[in-house]
């Protein structure tokens, strides 16, 4: 059982402070602001500026049980193999996220 198998399921308030991202304090504003206003936990907290994106994603992904992969940098270079086309998702910041492993 690794470190993150235990957030699996749990509440995403609980994910986070696990991951030491966020502290009680934080998660019980952010979810009196829900009482009162609606709207998704990690939405608010996002907008109080307590996380980014980018942890938000991680975050679910453990509370899911998902497998997070981190590529490589992908090259976008003109002409070059294996690029991206300019526009194209993906990229230098790039993480695949790949579906839990059947046991």
């Amino acid at each position: 059982m690794n470190e993150f198998e235990a957030c699996r399921g749990k509440p995403l308030g609980q994910v986070l402070k696990h991951l030491e991202l966020l502290g009680e304090g934080q998660v019980q504003e952010a979810l009196q602001i829900q009482r009162q206003q609606g709207g998704r936990i990690g939405e608010i907290l996002i907008a109080l500026g307590y996380i980014a994106r980018e942890e938000l994603l991680l975050a679910l992904a453990v509370q899911s049980g998902t497998e997070i992969v981190c590529a490589e940098p992908v090259d976008r270079g003109e002409g070059k193999g294996g690029s991206l086309p300019p526009g194209a998702p993906g990229g230098d910041d790039a993480c695949p996220i790949l579906p839990p492993q059947s046991p």
